[in-house]
């Protein structure tokens, strides 16, 4: 009976651990998306008001938006892996695909996916429990 009770206590820890990571990643993903913006309107900023030659501030422009999209995608993945969705029909818990989490419309970490468990679709929230 000991090392089960033990057991159990390791599991809820390990789960408590798993929930405040993936916390912790959601809200790298908001810092990254943050800084990744606020760089490429420094960028473009710079471009705009600086006296340069026109390849230069192309190229600025071209940096800025590059590294952005760049970001956007990782930060896509971050909230891909974080946690899971929960379906707001059937209450199923579930992790989409990249490509789902990337096409899926969304209002900040909620997003109109295809449930697999009912294989409805409804406006699905990202929870971290």
């Amino acid at each position: 009976m000991e090392k089960k009770n033990k057991l159990e206590e390791e599991l809820v820890m390990i789960k408590k651990e798993k929930e405040e990571s993936d916390k912790r990643l959601l809200k790298f993903e908001i810092m990254f998306g943050i800084f990744s913006l606020a760089f490429m309107f420094v960028l473009i900023l710079i471009a705009a008001n600086l006296d340069m030659p026109t390849w230069l501030r192309v190229v600025l422009i071209v940096v800025g938006f590059a590294q952005f999209l760049a970001m956007m995608f990782v930060c896509i993945r971050i909230e891909q892996v974080a946690g899971h969705y929960e379906c707001k029909l059937c209450h199923e818990k579930y992790v989409p695909t990249y490509k789902q989490t990337l096409l899926a419309m969304h209002i900040g970490w909620t997003r109109y996916m295809k449930c697999p468990h009912c294989s409805q679709k409804s406006w699905d929230k990202k929870v971290t429990d």
